[in-house]
């Protein structure tokens, strides 16, 4: 009984996984950027079968770090997606405009590939160290809301007073 249930729960979540839209995409946390930084180069399998993603080639850049793998895995309303991230971050060698050549993997499809992305390094004559914006999805339950005046919060809390120990001599 045990093996026949198993087998329906993990026959539902391979034909809920074929229901989800397929993409292979890249996205860069900049496509413009001072010489002296770096920036994050991320490629993503969303709902894809894959074997033997092969980056493109970085011969324009230093790898400061990856590749760095990430995946994930969600079952919603019955429909379930999984993703796979590729993420590096990557320092360009000289100014001028450059490209993020196209990634491939192999699927039961065939091979798909990323489109290539424009990147445009310009000089930075004083050495401004530019940050990484964080395009991580997160949820913030206080999004939108400001107003904290609608609460009244303690200033103080306010304790209790010591008592005063009194000392008798004998």
């Amino acid at each position: 009984m045990k093996t026949i249930l198993s087998t329906i729960i993990i026959g539902f979540l391979f034909i809920a996984n074929s229901f989800g839209q397929k993409e292979f995409t890249v996205n860069v946390s900049n496509d413009s950027i001072l010489l002296g930084n770096y920036f994050q180069v991320t490629f993503t399998l969303k709902n894809i079968s894959a074997s033997n993603f092969n980056p493109p080639n970085f011969k324009d850049y230093d790898i400061v770090s990856g590749p760095n793998q990430s995946m994930s895995s969600s079952f919603i309303n019955g429909e379930m997606s999984q993703t796979n991230s590729y993420s590096y971050l990557l320092q360009p060698k000289d100014i001028g405009t450059y490209y993020i050549e196209p990634a491939d993997v192999e699927t039961e499809e065939g091979i798909l590939e990323t489109a290539p992305i424009e990147i445009n390094v310009f000089p930075n004559p004083d050495n401004i160290k530019q940050e990484i914006p964080n395009k991580r999805d997160t949820f913030d339950p206080f999004e939108g809301f400001d107003n904290f005046d609608l609460f009244e919060f303690p200033s103080r809390i306010k304790e209790k007073p010591k008592k005063k120990r009194r000392v008798y001599k004998i």
